[in-house]
Formats: structure tokens, C-alpha cells, sequence
């Protein structure tokens, strides 16, 4: 099961995670399409992951809890 520190070391190593001085606090800047796409594909890529069409919307990185939560879920279905 991936945990959400796992998600954060990844979207940190990806390039568009900042930490603020509090380890609680962090923002995921993706600036533009084409920077969203590369972090689906290396998402994809780091946890053996396929996101179908219906999760690639802007609200997935909202919130690390649901892009754990997603990836995941996709993890599981896609056994």
C-alpha cells in the first residue's frame, strides 16, 4: 500500500512539490499542461500505475489524501 509520504517523496523528486518551513505544509505547482502530463506519466511510471481518462482531472492533485487514495486504488484494481 503506498502511503501518502511515498506520494510527497515522489512529487518532491518530480520537481513540483514545495515544503514550506512546516514539514505539514507543502503546494503542488504544475503550471501548465504539459508539465501535468509529465507528472502523470512519472506517477505512473514510480508506482505501476495507469490513470484511466476519468481520474485525470484537476481536482486530483487538490489534496494528497485523494491522489493516495486514487493511486492506490488503481493499484489494486489494476492487479
Amino acid at each position: 500500500m503506498i502511503e501518502q509520504k511515498d506520494v510527497l517523496g515522489a512529487l518532491e523528486e518530480i520537481g513540483v512539490l514545495s515544503r514550506e518551513t512546516d514539514e505539514a505544509e507543502y503546494e503542488i505547482t504544475i503550471l501548465d499542461s504539459f508539465a501535468y502530463i509529465g507528472t502523470i506519466l512519472a506517477l505512473e511510471e514510480m508506482f505501476d500505475v495507469e490513470f484511466e481518462d476519468e481520474y485525470l482531472v484537476g481536482s486530483l492533485f487538490d489534496s494528497i489524501d485523494v491522489l493516495t487514495d486514487t493511486i492506490n486504488m488503481l493499484r489494486d484494481v489494476q492487479k
